[in-house]
């Protein structure tokens, strides 16, 4: 009988760590739920905890979903932009959301391959045919800093179609959109754009403005209509 015992103790052992990684591989890492909030984990011994890259905030997410994270990669494909520090708060949404909310304003994408996170630029053949206009984007409270120490509640229309244009794998023509513009182009706004494509995004941000714009070399130059 004790021996019985032991070998169901054994059994379900054994059982148990097998079933564990099937488990894991069998679900979607993208559903899991992460957080990342403030003081954020040091990413080394003498880092700060009031921020954190972009790559040390995707290293940490992508551990609570049991992915590994190719650095080597991911800084070759998008440095230097992983460095950028930024202050997130994430608290239990989907690993996929949370990539989306801190990868996509910076213009960056993400694949998984053999198990492990590698970051990317997007680019302009992200979109439907390769048009960047079809790029989902969003661009929502608090926004992205447009330089140091500028506040988050709003934000400049010119900066908002830079990041919104980041996002799609397209550059700004900062000096002919503002020759174009101005005083217009400089106008705060609170837009909330969530997951419509970039042309739908321009446009409602934009036409209410009397602005219009048009590519050009990949570049979004902003016009007068």
């Amino acid at each position: 009988m004790k021996l019985s015992s032991a070998l169901i103790v054994v059994c379900l052992v054994v059982f148990s760590a097998l079933i564990v990684p099937f488990a894991s591989a069998a679900g979607d890492p993208l559903k899991a739920k992460v957080s990342l909030t403030k003081p954020y984990p040091k990413s080394y011994e003498e880092a700060k905890t009031d921020k954190i890259s972009i790559q040390y905030a995707v290293i940490e997410l992508v551990k609570q979903a049991g992915l590994a994270y190719d650095f080597k990669t991911s800084l070759a494909n998008t440095n230097p932009t992983c460095k950028k520090y930024i202050t997130p708060q994430i608290d239990g949404i989907t690993l996929g959301e949370a990539l989306d909310k801190i990868l996509k304003p910076e213009g960056l994408g993400y694949e998984i391959l053999d198990g492990k996170m590698v970051l990317k630029k997007l680019g302009s053949s992200v979109g439907a045919g390769g048009n960047p206009l079809t790029v989902k984007v969003s661009l929502t409270k608090p926004y992205p800093e447009s330089y140091k120490g500028t506040r988050t509640d709003k934000i400049s229309l010119q900066y908002a179609v830079i990041e919104l244009a980041k996002q799609a794998g397209l550059a700004y023509d900062f000096n002919t959109s503002q020759a174009n513009t101005k005083p217009t182009c400089t106008k705060y706004i609170t837009p909330q754009i969530e997951g419509i494509t970039l042309g739908e995004a321009l446009d409602k941000i934009l036409k209410p403005e009397g602005l219009g714009y048009e590519i050009l070399d990949g570049k979004i130059v902003l016009k007068k209509l």
